[in-house]
């Protein structure tokens, strides 16, 4: 298995009760993944995959894994939408079993820092640990590890926010041109308001070979 990180060395030593010398506190965790973007998909962090990694990370730190869950939705905005993820949640604040949260990055746990913070510190008050795969180990007993871990938070918030602040500017554009065609300006998405259509039109391929699909 090699060294433990502290993370994990801080699950496995904790214990309600004596334990022999030497002996460690099982680990049982419940698996999360999440996907908001088809994007996402592309770059390799499906469901699937990031599943599989966690199993993985588990099957070489001796992690029994109890139950695995997962959405495709946003972990920054629409907390209501969130429903597999309040269910795990439930769960691990529930089960007097588990003791950890496996998560591929903690952006897959959540993009919002302030509601990240006050959830962790829920979950470690039951005594459940959130260990990311890809993160740098952030002990939140040390000085050092509540750094660590604040910067960890608020580079995923900024990164969310950097998103939408570029999606946001190519909506803007995108709705003030129009077909040179048609006449019509492009839409963005959703429902057309009351008396209108949508109506999608081919406008070539790109670069790729693939259709380029507008909607007027």
């Amino acid at each position: 298995m090699g060294e433990t990180s502290p993370i994990l060395a801080a699950v496995m030593g904790s214990s309600d009760g004596p334990t022999a010398a030497g002996e460690r506190t099982p680990i049982v965790a419940l698996a999360w993944a999440r996907v908001s973007t088809d994007m996402q998909e592309e770059r390799g962090l499906s469901l699937p995959e990031q599943l599989r990694e966690i199993r993985a990370y588990a099957d070489r730190n001796g992690i029994e894994l109890v139950e695995e869950f997962h959405e495709a939705a946003s972990a920054f905005q629409r907390e209501d939408r969130r429903v597999e993820f309040h269910r795990m949640t439930a769960r691990a604040k529930a089960d007097p079993a588990v003791n950890a949260i496996l998560v591929h990055d903690m952006s897959r746990f959540s993009r919002d820092s302030l509601r990240a913070k006050s959830l962790l510190r829920e979950l470690r008050g039951v005594g459940v640990q959130v260990i990311s795969l890809s993160d740098p180990v952030a002990d939140p007993e040390t000085v050092a590890g509540v750094y660590m871990e604040a910067i960890t938070l608020a580079k995923n918030e900024a990164y969310s926010r950097e998103i939408a602040f570029h999606t946001r500017k190519g909506c803007r554009a995108n709705v003030q041109t129009r077909d040179p065609e048609a006449g019509w300006c492009y839409k963005n998405g959703g429902q057309p308001i009351w008396g209108y259509r949508s109506e999608r039109l081919n406008r070539g391929t790109d670069r790729k070979g693939r259709p380029i699909l507008k909607c007027i």
